[in-house]
Parts: structure tokens; sequence; C-alpha cells
């Protein structure tokens, strides 16, 4: 099984349901395991916060 490590813009670009993001999620998804990074979830809330938006915050 291949592991995969998702990064801030294609997380970002998910969250804003962009297909692209999407489908290329759904793609490695199929192939293998997905992660991220804690300074990936650190960069989502921190962006999230910024904006002061917290359903974008309890998306996360």
């Amino acid at each position: 099984m291949e592991k995969y490590a998702l990064d801030t813009d294609i997380l970002i670009d998910f969250l804003r349901k962009k297909n692209s993001a999407i489908s290329v999620i759904k793609k490695l998804k199929e192939e293998g395991f997905l992660a991220t990074t804690i300074i990936n979830v650190f960069e989502l809330f921190w962006g999230a916060y910024k904006l002061k938006r917290k359903e974008k915050i309890d998306a996360v």
C-alpha cells in the first residue's frame, strides 16, 4: 500500500471544494493511505483563525 502526504495547498483546495483537488485526493485514496503533518494542520487552523470563520475551523 502506498502512502501519500498531503500538503496545505491541496487540503485548502479540497476544503474549498475545488474539483481538481477532490479528484486528486479521491484517486490517491483509492491507491493508498493519505496523511498530512501537524504543520499542515496548524496552517489550516491558523488560516481559518485569521479569516475568523468559525465554519472553516469546524471543517478542519
